[in-house]
């Protein structure tokens, strides 16, 4: 029965969670996606990284790295 509970209250608000940031705009976001993008399709570093706004280098920095450790160097 908690589980059940659970369940019902924890879907919900991992959609309100996760939705908003599937679509995020921020250039942060944008960063972030940028390096996704660029890792996995086997670009260099900064491929993308046009702009020289700090919060977009944040996120593509950060995308970058994490990626480069779960699947290893490009």
């Amino acid at each position: 029965m908690i589980k059940t509970q659970l369940i019902l209250v924890a879907a919900p608000l991992l959609v309100l969670i996760c939705a908003p940031l599937a679509y995020a705009d921020a250039s942060y976001d944008v960063g972030y996606n940028a390096a996704k993008f660029d890792f996995l399709h086997h670009k260099s570093y900064n491929d993308s990284c046009h702009t020289d706004y700090t919060q977009y280098r944040v996120g593509y920095s950060e995308a970058w790295n994490t990626l480069n450790g779960w699947l290893g160097n490009h």
